[in-house]
């Protein structure tokens, strides 16, 4: 029950930029029309929600920006594209890796200032991720984002934390758009602050 009503209560969050009135009873409701909204806002980046956030959060220095590339390794497409949707709306760089292997792929073409990690994809875990950038020396900040119960997010970011990586916040699926959004906007802020001081 407490599930179904924090799902319902992040879609009527959501409908005051969309516009809905429709009133959601059911957690089925939250998810069709999730999708929906989602979808009309990727066909129109110009849509009422996207503007609203866009404009919102523009990024204040577009050189500093252009510098954080962001890697996000998500296997649900649905929430691939939300998470892409507002990281890019904030000024990140994005690339997208819905498998294990894709994302070791992209790790060996490109350079990532940071990532956002879930904690299952596919047959593999987010922590085989994290082993693999440790083995490589690749420390970089971590947003993650996941739908494992309390008790297997807190040992994750644990375990990321004794491999050294920086643990910026653990998301909570099913996602709360402004979590998602707040997180993305301290991740950012985290690697601001420290090219800043590496200057």
């Amino acid at each position: 029950m407490y599930e179904e009503q924090s799902l319902i209560g992040g879609l009527q969050r959501l409908s005051l930029y969309t516009g809905s009135s429709a009133r959601l009873k059911t957690a089925h409701d939250l998810i069709r029309s999730l999708r929906l909204h989602v979808i009309k806002g990727l066909r129109n980046p110009k849509s009422k929600y996207m503007s609203r956030m866009a404009s919102s959060n523009a990024p204040a220095d577009a050189a500093v920006h252009d510098r954080i590339k962001l890697l996000i390794i998500e296997d649900d497409n649905v929430h691939r594209m939300i998470i892409k949707r507002f990281a890019v709306a904030l000024g990140f760089d994005v690339a997208e890796a819905g498998t294990y292997e894709s994302a070791i792929t992209l790790f060996g073409e490109q350079r990532f200032d940071c990532i956002t990690l879930d904690l299952s994809i596919q047959s593999h875990s987010g922590i085989e991720v994290l082993r693999y950038l440790w083995d490589v020396g690749r420390k970089i900040p971590v947003l993650i984002i996941s739908g494992a119960d309390q008790a297997k997010r807190a040992e994750a970011a644990l375990c990321a934390e004794s491999m050294k990586f920086d643990i910026l916040h653990v998301v909570r699926k099913p996602l709360d758009l402004k979590a998602l959004q707040e997180a993305l906007a301290q991740l950012r802020a985290f690697i601001q602050l420290h090219a800043g001081a590496a200057l």
